[in-house]
């Protein structure tokens, strides 16, 4: 029945209402008409309180769309969001997108998982970015002047260009607040160009330049000596500047060097 008590408050089911209307018992709403749009107008917070063990459920031409869990969990087209606080399932378009005035800003995209962004994405010092089922790849900074890494763990470590007729270039500080190319590879002329000081075994001896597919010449320093050593076929020294010389350098006994011999390539004859 209806109760109505003195001071206003109506009762559905109940004799002793303390609300300006209360309900005990389901309430089942329907609209009649074709009015497109239905509407519940409040003032201050409005509450659904489900009992302890029941979710929110949320429907749309009678097919759940949505659902909070007891526990807090949201479920969007999905229907048991235990795997996390909120769990979205879909087959097509984007499982989240976010916008402003410009376009979207940042979207996932439901049937693949691709993630595209328009603006930067920030890491904390210390936080990495980790890649790989096994977290085999990871990029991170470590704070301060300790440095950037990018560390591999398993396999190898490739680094691919495959624009055509274009360069990987290797710039490091120049000594004035800027950059500047140490090691280029070029990849129309196909060859590797240093544009630094190349110091091979720096500090370390017996390190050497090994040349060849079986390593047949050799450059090095052993502690004692240099040292160019050829271990298949000549050693051909050739000198292809028209009418200038091969000229062999060894101490002058006072702190220098001074010619010990030459192939004088103008007049064709050793000296």
């Amino acid at each position: 029945g209806i109760t109505l008590k003195d001071g206003g408050n109506v009762g559905i089911g109940t004799t002793s209402p303390s609300e300006k209307l209360e309900v005990e018992g389901s309430i089942g709403v329907k609209r009649i008409g074709i009015a497109a749009t239905s509407t519940i107008d409040m003032q201050g917070n409005f509450n659904f309180d489900a009992n302890s063990g029941y979710s929110h459920v949320f429907k749309q031409a009678g097919s759940e769309v949505a659902r909070i869990l007891p526990s807090g969990n949201v479920g969007i087209g999905n229907n048991n969001p235990t795997a996390g606080k909120l769990v979205v399932f879909a087959n097509s378009g984007y499982a989240f997108r976010t916008e402003n005035t410009l376009g979207f800003t940042f979207r996932i995209e439901a049937a693949n998982g691709n993630i595209y962004t328009t603006g930067d994405t920030y890491v904390q010092d210390g936080n990495k970015i980790r890649l790989g089922d096994n977290n085999d790849l990871q990029i991170y900074h470590a704070g301060g002047t300790t440095g950037s890494y990018i560390d591999n763990y398993v396999g190898h470590m490739r680094f691919n260009n495959y624009g055509n007729d274009t360069d990987i270039i290797f710039q490091n500080d120049d000594g004035s607040g800027g950059v500047t190319p140490y090691l280029t590879l070029d990849g129309s002329a196909s060859t590797i160009n240093v544009a630094k000081n190349l110091d091979i075994g720096d500090g370390v001896d017996n390190i050497r330049v090994r040349l060849g597919a079986s390593q047949d010449l050799q450059l090095g320093h052993d502690g004692a000596s240099s040292f160019i050593a050829n271990y298949t076929g000549n050693l051909d020294i050739k000198n292809f500047s028209d009418d200038n010389d091969i000229i062999f350098y060894n101490d002058d006994g006072s702190g220098g060097v001074t010619p010990y011999f030459k192939l004088d390539g103008s007049s064709e004859r050793l000296e």
